[in-house]
Formats: structure tokens, sequence, C-alpha cells
């Protein structure tokens, strides 16, 4: 399974601006329309073959998907079993875009800023707290702080928040963020303008 890395910012009519990926504060990456179809596919988990299969439909030159997962904007999750899962998460936090509408002893609702019901959602409190952790740890380390305070089963734990993260970052609830921007994206940044090639 692979997922967007970032978060998708759509071009805006009539300001002549194009797409961008927001990848931490102050940090955006310029893509071109190609790439941006393909990062807003992969904004829900899919596999490979989906993203080949969508990419020969859409047109999106071949290479685009290499591209794009070399570059680390899309992160390749191994769903073999919850432990590897986690552990391809590692060097990402998840960071919310919507804030909490309610909490309960049981489960967090989220909502969206826009109030489209059908996209709300409930998490439990484990997922909650890998949202919402103070200090931005990645994701490993925030379940792994999590199963240490709370006591409880670690798989259990892996289970709520493995099964319900890619629905977050799915419905715009939140995003994956790198802990640490690659050198050679910050490089790229300090140049003014970074885009992602086009591969034929």
């Amino acid at each position: 399974m692979y997922i967007l890395v970032g978060k998708l910012q759509e071009a805006s009519e009539g300001t002549g601006a194009g797409s961008g990926l927001l990848l931490s504060k102050g940090a955006s990456v310029p893509v071109d329309p190609e790439a941006a179809a393909l990062l807003r596919f992969f904004q829900a988990a899919r596999t490979q073959p989906q993203g080949a299969e969508w990419a020969r439909w859409a047109g999106v030159p071949g290479g685009l998907f290499k591209s794009l997962v070399a570059r680390g904007y899309l992160r390749r999750i191994d769903a073999r079993s919850p432990e590897r899962a986690l552990r391809s998460f590692s060097g990402l936090r998840l960071v919310a875009d919507t804030p909490s509408s309610g909490h309960g002893d049981r489960i967090t609702s989220l909502m969206p800023a826009s109030g489209d019901r059908h996209s709300a959602m409930s998490i439990y409190p484990s997922l909650a707290a890998v949202l919402w952790d103070g200090v931005s740890r990645n994701i490993p380390a925030a379940v792994a702080n999590y199963a240490r305070l709370s006591g409880q089963d670690r798989a259990w734990i892996l289970n709520h928040v493995l099964a319900d993260l890619p629905m977050l970052v799915e419905f715009g609830h939140a995003h994956l963020e790198p802990v640490r921007l690659p050198w050679r994206l910050k490089a790229g940044l300090g140049k003014g303008r970074l885009t992602l090639p086009v591969t034929p």
C-alpha cells in the first residue's frame, strides 16, 4: 500500500498559482498537474497496481509513480503485519487538519471545517493520542508512548491506530508530515522552486 506524505493544496482559480504539496510549515513543493492528480489519487491508501491502472487511464507518465516514491512524497506501507505497518510510518508524524468537536471516554469526534457530515468520523483515544501528540513524535514513538502511559494491550492499540489512520488522511482530517525534511528538499527549497519531474 502507498499513501500521500504532505498536504496537497489545490490551485486557486484566477491567481495563476499552481498546486503545491505542503510538507511542513513554510515548506511547500510546487507540483505539475500530472503529479498533483497522482498525489490526489494516493490521498486514499492504494496499492501500486491500483496506481498503475489509474495512471494508464488518466494518461499520467509511467515513471512518475516511481519518482514520487523515490522522493518520499508517497510512502510505502508494509501491510504484512501490524508491527511492519507501524514501522512503515517511521520518520512521519500525523498532523491534525480539523479540530476535535467532542471527547468521550471511548471516542473523539472529528468534523471538517466545511461541516460536511459525510466526512465526519469518530476515532479511538489511541489514535487521538497520536494525532494530538504534544511533542510531535513520529507515529511509532507516539504509539509506544500511548501504550506505556495507558497500560493497554499493544496489539489492541495498533488495531485501532492502523485501521483508522488512512481514513483520517483520506477524509482530510489529518496529513502525514516528515519529522525532519530531507536535506535535498531543504536545498531545493532554498533555491526558490522545486518541481516534480514528469518522466516520459
